[in-house]
C-alpha cells in the first residue's frame, strides 16, 4: 500500500481454495519479436503527475540501456476483487503488487514464480533481511521481494498537546509511555481542548488492524498451527482486557470522537485539523499535508506505547511478485528494471553506496518540495548497517521538522515487531471490527461475550476452512 493507505479489504472466503493450482500469468514475450516484453505494474496514472513523470523517466533509461526489452505500463493495482480474475486468465503483469498480508496466500496458490535462482545468481540473497523474507519463501524457495514496509508508531498533534499543557520546554509534547499513560492523556486532552485525545478506525477492517497493536501488548495470541490445521486462540482474559481497554477509552475516559464509524481518511482528517490528538500510524502520513494541509510543525511521532506485556508494534507494507508463466528472460528483464529504475539492489561497493546515498537525497528533496513530513528513511529490506547508518542520518539533516518531535519514534529497541497474522488476517480484522463498534456504541456491551462470539466465528468461517 501506499504508506498513508494500508488499510485493506479482506479476501474472499475460499480465496485460497479457489487459487489452487498454477494458473496463469501474463507471457508478454513473443514468438516473432527479438524484445523481451514485459508489463510493470501498479504504473502511477496521470492523477499522480509527479510520480508518473518520475516512472516515464525510468522507462527512458531503461530504453537507452536495455534496448531489448520493451516495457508496457500497466496501472492496475492489488485488489481482491480483481485479482481472482486477472490470475485465472493469465492477465497479470509480469510483475505486480500486493499486500503483504495476502503474499502466503498467492504463493500456496502458484500465482507468482520462484525467483530463488535470480536473487542467488545476482549475489543478493546474502544481504537481504531474513526475517523480512521469510514472508516470501515457501519450501525454502521465494517467490516475491518486500518493496515497503512498516512499524506502527503514535502521532502526536503538538497543538493539541501545547493547548493542553503537555508538552516540555522545548515544545515537545510529553508522549505517552503506556497504554494507560494515553488514555488519561486523551482525557486531558479532550478536558482542557474540547477536542478528542485519542481517534481509532473502527471500520472497513481498520479497526482490527490497529487493535492488533493493543492486544499483543496485553499478551493475546491470535491463532496457532496444529498440524496443518489453525487453531483461533484469542477468547482469553488477555483479550478480553485489551476490548475493555478501547471500551474504557470511550465510556470512562471520554476521549474518542463522538462519530463511531471512523475509517483512515476520516482518522487522519481529524488529526491534521487539530480535532484528534493522537493516532496509531505508520509514520507521517502523506494525506496529512498534501490532503488536509496540516503544517509540518504541528506533527511528532513516537514508539508505539507498552502494555502489560510489552511494546508491540504491527508490521505490513506491500509485495512485489512475479507471474507465475513468466520465462527467465522475462524474470531477468524485471530485475533489470528494478536495478536500472528503482535502484534495488544491495549497494556494496563505494559507487553504488553513493549512487544510493544520491537518489536518496533525490526523492527526500521531492517529497519535501511537495510538502510532505520528512525526517526517516531507510535502505529497505537490505542488511547493510553502514549504509543504513550514512541514509539516516542524511535524512536527520535534511528533516522539515524539529527533530526532537520524531527523534523518540527511532529509537525502539525495546519495540517487538511482529507480521501480520499468518491467515485470513483481513477477516479477522474484521471480526474485530465488530467488536470494536459494539464496545463504543454500547456502554452495556460485554467484551467477554463479544470475543468469545468473535473467537467461536473466526474459527468457524475462516480457520475451518483455510487450505
Amino acid at each position: 500500500m501506499n504508506k498513508n493507505k494500508l488499510s485493506v479489504v479482506l479476501a474472499a472466503v475460499m480465496f485460497a481454495a479457489s487459487l489452487a493450482g498454477c494458473g496463469g500469468g501474463k507471457q508478454a514475450e513473443t514468438a516473432d519479436s527479438d524484445k523481451v516484453e514485459i508489463s510493470i505494474g501498479e504504473w502511477p496514472s496521470e492523477n499522480r503527475p509527479i510520480e508518473q513523470e518520475k516512472y516515464e523517466g525510468y522507462l527512458k533509461t531503461m530504453q537507452e540501456k536495455y534496448p531489448d526489452i520493451e516495457i508496457t505500463p500497466d496501472e492496475w493495482a492489488y485488489d481482491v476483487q480483481t485479482f481472482l480474475p486477472k490470475a485465472s486468465s493469465g492477465q497479470l503483469p509480469t510483475m505486480y503488487t500486493c499486500y503483504l498480508t495476502e503474499t502466503k496466500k498467492i504463493i500456496n496458490a502458484g500465482y507468482s514464480a520462484d525467483i530463488t535462482g535470480i536473487l542467488d545468481e545476482l549475489g543478493y540473497s546474502e544481504y537481504l533481511n531474513k526475517d523480512i523474507m521469510a514472508l516470501c519463501e515457501k519450501d525454502g524457495k521465494y517467490y516475491g521481494l518486500p518493496q515497503d514496509y512498516y512499524k506502527m508508531g503514535l502521532a502526536c498533534n503538538v497543538e493539541l498537546f501545547k493547548q493542553a499543557g503537555l508538552v516540555d520546554e522545548n515544545g515537545v509534547p510529553k508522549f505517552p509511555q503506556t497504554w494507560e499513560e494515553v488514555a488519561e492523556t486523551a482525557q486531558i486532552i479532550k478536558e482542557k481542548t474540547g477536542q478528542p485525545g485519542f481517534v481509532l478506525p473502527t471500520i472497513n477492517n481498520c479497526g482490527g488492524w490497529h487493535f492488533m497493536n493493543i492486544a499483543w501488548s496485553y499478551g493475546v495470541e491470535f491463532m496457532k498451527q496444529d498440524g496443518a490445521k489453525w487453531i483461533a486462540t484469542f477468547d482469553t482474559p488477555e483479550c478480553v482486557e485489551a476490548l475493555q481497554f478501547v471500551k474504557d477509552l470511550k465510556w470512562k475516559y471520554n476521549a474518542l470522537p463522538d462519530n463511531t464509524l471512523i475509517d483512515n481518511p476520516e482518522m487522519q482528517k481529524l488529526f491534521a485539523v487539530d480535532q484528534g490528538a493522537m493516532y496509531m500510524t505508520i509514520g507521517a502520513d502523506v494525506a496529512l499535508t498534501e490532503t488536509y494541509g496540516m503544517p509540518t510543525d504541528r506533527f511528532s511521532f513516537t514508539k508505539i506505547p507498552a502494555g502489560p506485556k510489552g511494546r508491540y508494534s504491527l508490521m505490513g507494507g506491500k509485495t512485489r511478485m512475479f507471474s507465475p508463466n513468466a520465462t527467465q528472460e522475462q524474470l531477468d528483464a524485471c530485475f533489470k528494471w528494478l536495478d536500472v529504475a528503482l535502484n534495488f539492489k544491495p549497494a556494496l561497493t563505494e559507487e553504488e553506496q553513493q549512487a544510493y546515498i544520491e537518489k536518496t537525497k533525490t526523492d527526500l528533496q521531492t517529497n519535501i518540495d511537495q510538502g510532505y513530513i520528512v525526517y526517516d528513511a531507510s535502505t529497505g529490506i537490505w542488511e547493510l548497517p553502514g549504509l543504513s547508518d550514512e541514509v539516516r542520518e542524511l535524512a536527520k539533516g535534511m528533516a522539515n521538522v524539529d527533530y526532537r518531535l520524531v527523534e523518540t519514534s527511532l529509537d525502539d529497541s525495546d519495540v517487538i515487531v511482529k507480521p501480520e497474522e499468518p491467515m485470513n488476517c483481513q477477516d479477522l480484522y474484521s471480526i474485530l471490527d465488530s467488536c470494536i463498534q459494539a464496545v463504543l456504541t454500547d456502554e452495556n456491551a460485554d467484551p467477554a461475550q463479544l470475543i468469545k462470539e468473535a473467537n467461536a466465528a473466526f474459527q468457524k468461517n475462516y480457520l475451518d476452512k483455510a487450505e
